[in-house]
């Protein structure tokens, strides 16, 4: 394990390149989240307009809890439907940067290019965009069906702590590495992988997941508490942070790159059984 990974580290330093793919995908997610933001902004604003029978200026009357459980109720499909487009483009990243590390390290050989890639793992991708959308799908149901019954049976001091959050989320994470993991590893060699690869493709994300959801908690709660940024602000800090996290991803589909690199080399012809 330490092997593999003290090689992405050095490929994570000493080509900064790879880190593209995913600052692109982080990028073009946050896009995908203001939006769904200004909609469903834009929702609840139209659930709490008033229209005089005499004409003049449209009122608003004050959110109640029905209206925003509407609002919440509506935009349900179009939150999923953007989540599912943030999960393909991390997946289109790291099928990216597993090309270009596979050209970095197969420098003698012709190695397809990323487009190449794209175009014969379709399936693939889509199969495993799909996967950790279902994943993460239950995951969720089971997080908020927990956090009710906490709340049901007076534990609101749990079901409300930032660390049960945090812990949640955590393991989430580490299912998403259990279940999506290996399979991840195999889409990426295009062929059957060894036990000793499936088992880092799930130990390595797992770990690097969690890190990611440690430098969020720890960016979150450097925020002071009561302070409201300007919406420009919040944009701003919003993608700083978001960036911030994404590291551990740009080591974690580097050390995917190396770790199908070497599958790869121990089935010989994978691109051609691919």
């Amino acid at each position: 394990m330490g092997e593999f990974l003290k090689k992405a580290s050095d490929l994570f330093w000493r080509k900064p390149v790879l880190w593209l793919p995913v600052i692109i995908a982080d990028l073009l997610g946050t896009a995908i989240n203001q939006g769904q933001g200004a909609i469903v902004r834009a929702m609840v604003m139209r659930r709490t307009e008033v229209h005089s029978a005499l004409g003049g200026a449209v009122q608003h009357v004050r959110l109640t809890p029905e209206i925003a459980a509407q609002a919440v109720q509506a935009a349900t499909p179009m939150v999923w439907v953007s989540y599912f487009l943030r999960i393909s483009l991390y997946v289109i990243a790291l099928v990216v940067t597993v090309a270009m590390v596979q050209q970095l390290l197969d420098r003698m050989q012709a190695s397809p290019t990323p487009q190449e890639v794209l175009r014969t793992r379709k399936a693939g991708m889509l199969s495993l965009a799909v996967r950790i959308l279902a994943l993460d799908a239950v995951g969720s149901v089971a997080i908020e069906w927990t956090g009710r019954w906490l709340l049901m049976h007076g534990h609101k001091t749990v079901a409300t702590s930032p660390w049960y959050h945090l812990g949640t989320s955590a393991t989430l994470t580490v299912l998403l590495a259990l279940f999506a993991g290996a399979a991840a590893l195999r889409m990426l060699v295009g062929a059957p992988v060894s036990d000793e690869g499936a088992n880092r493709a799930v130990v390595m994300p797992a770990m690097l997941g969690v890190g990611s959801l440690a430098l969020g908690f720890l960016i979150g709660s450097s925020i002071p508490m009561g302070h409201t940024p300007s919406p420009a602000a919040q944009i701003a800090l919003g993608t700083t942070a978001s960036l911030i996290t994404a590291v551990p991803f740009i080591l974690m589909f580097i050390a995917f790159g190396v770790l199908a690199n070497e599958e790869r080399n121990a089935v010989p012809n994978v691109d051609a059984e691919a």
